[in-house]
Formats: structure tokens, C-alpha cells, sequence
């Protein structure tokens, strides 16, 4: 096999990555530009301040990454559940193996060359501990720029532990055996637990809203939650999910652009501090049934395929890169910030797809092959 063909093999998608739900694809890869202009905008605040309003919605990508998360986890969860009435320890270790092997080693690659970077090239980046080696480095506190994006990585760790686990534990309990009943009790604990926690540092007081409630663990799981609330639906409830999509997604962007208003413009530290973020992760509960639905084929597809495979390799990169150009392209060449901002997105893809195809894929595929054992 000449070296052409063995890059094309490395980088096209097989027919297992084809085989995908693409309106999901699409919504994950329009979360992944608003994320991508969101801190882009590094670049071109100092003279392009009036897109501010841009980067101010597009930080909230973060959001639909969540929202997706609990979907998308809570249909492998609940649609077990819902074929057998229970939920068995072997299904949860087939879970988290899954769930690891797609997110561990690429998070601790990235802490490793952010580990040797911070200690050599990236002064900034120092304040490293042993806590991100267990995805504890924001349960109270996210304020840190070391690998400061693997603060939303960590809330979904926690997330990928608690939620079976805990659901396992209420389905065995000798209560009333409704499942639904069960399967709900755990979404709402995930949706009310953080609105107290919350409400709990508004009273109380806290350093900063940055650090210690959009980046703190307690305080961001209801995100996840809304996507569990949405799998429930169509697990249980397909009609409903199914109807008025583009109805809930006129409505999901109206509710943005307003939620985002309100936080902007600060017309309630009550509503920011407690509310916010439960009120966000609604709206977007709203758009998973309009992407769901949405049908794409031919060359269009593949792109939006590509991007939503390779999006986890570009996220845990992305950073890094902008701290690099920050450092060494940025500072001495302050007066061409489109110009950096358009390198900045191309290196990070570029990187990013590398690592996905290179790193990433081939241990996705060789989870695939221990799950079905040893066959292709």
C-alpha cells in the first residue's frame, strides 16, 4: 500500500462512522464553531470589539455539548432499562468502559504535553496539581489556566460515574417497582441538586461566577440533565419528542438571545447566579428534536460527520494553541488579528484531526474490537 492510500485510509470515515445520526452531527458541529469563534475572539476583541455580542452567545457552545451529552448518554442507559426493566452492574461496566476508552486517553495525552509545555514554554500555565489527574480540579473552584478547558470534561466524568450508578441504586431499592417513576427521580436529582448548590453560593456568597459556577462541578450538572430529560422523552414519550420541532426550535432561539440578554445586562444577580443556567440548559432541550429529525446525505453529511468525530481531538487541543499563538504569534504581531484568528482555527483543526486519526480513532477501534470479541 503506497503512502496516498494509506492517508486516505487513515483520515476517510468507515462505514461505522457514516452510519451516524447527522442532524446530531450537525448540532454538535455548530456548537463546535461558536465554541471555536468564542475564543478566537482572543484574537480580535482589540479591534473588532462590536462582535462582542457573537462571542458573548457563543460561549454558551459549551451548553449544547452538555445537552447532547445527557441525550445521547441517557438513550444507552434508559433504552436498556426499557427493554429489560432493569439495569444490571455487567451493562454499567460496559458503559464506563466505553465511555473511557473514548475519553481518557486523549484527556491524559493532552495533560501530559500541557504538563511538560506549562514547565518549559508556557509560563501562564503553571498552576498544574495532581486534581486534574481525577477530574477534580474544579469541584469547587474552576479558576486555573492550565488545560482550562478541561473543566467541562470533568463535569461530564463525574457525570458518565454518578448517573448510573445512582440510578442502579434507586432501581434496586424495595420501593414501588415503576422503573419510570425511578428513572425520573434520578433526572430531577440532577436538575435541582445544582439549582440548590447554586442558590446555596448566592446566599452565602462566592470569589467569582466564572470559576465557582459556571466552571464547578456541583454547580453544572443540571446541563447534563436537561439532555437526560430529553432522553426520557424519547425513550418513553417518542410523540411528544417527535412534534412541533420546528416550533421548539423558533422557540429555543428566542429564548436564547433573551436569556443571554438578562445575563448580560445584569437585570437580576438572583436570576444569573441560580437561575441562568437551568433556564439555558431548557432552551436546548428545545433544539435536540429538530436536529434529531433533520436529514442530510451526500458530501454535506460527510462534512458535518467529520467535524462532530474529530471535534473531542480539536476541543482538548484548542487551547493549547490559542496559549502558543497567544505567547509567540500574537504578541509580536498584535496589528494582523484576522490573520492570526483564521491560523489559529486552521492549526487547531489541523492538530486536532491528526490527533483524532492518529490517537484517538485507533483506540476507538480497538474498543470496538474487544466489545465485539476480536471481530471487525
Amino acid at each position: 500500500m503506497n503512502m496516498g492510500n494509506k492517508a486516505k485510509q487513515l483520515f476517510s470515515l468507515n462505514d461505522k462512522e457514516l452510519n451516524r445520526n447527522v442532524g446530531l452531527d450537525v448540532l454538535r458541529s455548530l456548537a463546535y464553531f461558536m465554541l471555536m469563534f468564542g475564543h478566537g475572539y482572543y484574537f480580535l476583541k482589540k479591534d473588532y470589539a462590536f462582535l462582542s455580542p457573537l462571542n458573548a452567545i457563543s460561549v454558551n457552545a459549551i451548553e449544547i455539548f452538555f445537552v447532547l451529552s445527557g441525550f445521547l448518554v441517557g438513550n444507552i442507559i434508559l433504552k436498556q432499562i426499557k427493554e429489560t426493566n432493569q439495569l444490571q452492574l455487567k451493562n454499567i461496566w460496559w458503559f464506563y468502559k466505553n465511555r473511557w476508552f473514548k475519553t481518557l486517553p486523549g484527556y491524559y495525552l493532552i495533560l501530559l504535553i500541557y504538563y511538560f509545555l506549562s514547565i518549559s514554554i508556557l509560563p501562564n500555565c503553571n498552576d498544574y496539581n495532581w486534581s486534574f489527574l481525577l477530574f477534580s480540579q474544579n469541584l469547587y473552584n474552576g479558576s486555573y489556566y492550565f488545560f482550562s478547558q478541561s473543566y467541562s470534561l470533568s463535569i461530564e466524568e463525574w457525570f458518565y460515574v454518578l448517573f448510573p450508578g445512582i440510578l442502579f441504586i434507586l432501581l434496586k431499592l424495595p420501593i414501588k417497582n415503576i422503573p419510570r417513576i425511578k428513572i425520573l427521580l434520578c433526572i430531577t436529582a440532577f436538575l435541582i441538586l445544582p439549582v440548590c448548590y447554586r442558590l446555596y453560593l448566592h446566599i452565602h456568597g462566592f470569589e467569582h461566577w466564572d470559576s465557582n459556577i459556571r466552571k464547578s462541578i456541583p454547580a453544572r450538572m443540571d446541563g447534563i440533565g436537561y439532555g437526560l430529560l430529553v432522553a426520557y422523552l424519547f425513550q418513553f414519550h417518542r410523540n411528544i419528542f417527535q412534534r412541533y420541532k420546528i416550533l421548539k426550535l423558533f422557540i429555543a432561539v428566542l429564548l436564547h438571545v433573551t436569556i443571554q440578554w438578562i445575563l448580560v445586562k445584569k437585570y437580576s444577580l438572583f436570576f444569573n447566579d441560580v437561575l441562568y443556567f437551568s433556564a439555558m440548559g431548557l432552551c436546548f432541550t428545545w433544539v435536540v428534536p429538530f436536529f434529531f429529525q433533520l436529514q442530510l446525505k451526500g458530501i454535506i453529511a460527510r462534512f458535518f460527520i467529520y467535524i462532530s468525530v474529530s471535534s473531542y481531538s480539536v476541543y482538548l487541543v484548542h487551547l493549547l494553541i490559542r496559549e502558543l499563538f497567544w505567547e509567540y504569534v500574537y504578541l509580536p504581531l498584535t496589528q494582523h488579528g484576522w490573520l492570526i484568528f483564521i491560523l489559529y482555527w486552521g492549526i487547531s483543526m489541523l492538530i486536532g484531526i491528526c490527533l483524532w486519526a492518529l490517537f484517538e480513532r485507533p483506540i476507538m477501534l480497538l474498543r470496538n474490537y474487544k466489545t465485539n470479541g476480536g471481530v471487525n
